[in-house]
């Protein structure tokens, strides 16, 4: 039988790390100062943000209230994300877009570490939340060429 701390978190998608770590960049503050607020240590948000750990639903939600953003994005990437105290037009859908695909490669490189020194587990553990990443992003791509091509159709 599965306690209750693991059950709680199996059903998280280790891939919320990615999310975790863009609000707390977007809000320009150090993992020890946004974890902390949480009542958590530096190290488990530096875990949370790798996807070698993941928190409780309890905290997503709480951080989600905190920090204004839909539920639904930080568990799954749909929804509203992260509002940046920067004015709108100085962070464009691009270059979240960009700043994800290099998350992604970062990644990608670590899991290749991992292959290399045969922590095998690790790599497909990680290969697994990278291709739904992956996913995402040309979802999001594809979105982001349809909604530029409807604008100048508009004109």
């Amino acid at each position: 039988m599965m306690s209750e701390s693991h059950s709680n978190r199996s059903h998280i998608d280790p891939s919320v790390g990615i999310r975790l770590k863009q609000i707390r960049q977007s809000r320009g503050v150090s993992q020890a100062k946004f974890y902390t607020r949480l009542g958590l240590t530096q190290s488990a948000g530096a875990g949370y943000e790798r996807g070698a750990r993941r928190p409780r639903l309890k905290v997503l939600a709480q951080l989600a209230r905190q920090e204004g953003v839909d539920l639904n994005w930080l568990l799954a990437g749909t929804g509203d994300g992260p509002l940046t105290e920067e004015p709108a037009e100085t962070i464009t859908r691009q270059q979240k877009l960009e700043a994800l695909a290099a998350d992604v490669q970062a990644q990608l490189d670590n899991v290749l570490g991992w292959i290399s020194s045969g922590k095998m587990e690790a790599a497909e553990t990680k290969a697994y939340a990278l291709e739904r990443h992956v996913r995402i992003l040309k979802l999001a791509l594809a979105e982001e060429a349809r909604k530029e091509e409807a604008d100048a159709e508009a004109y």
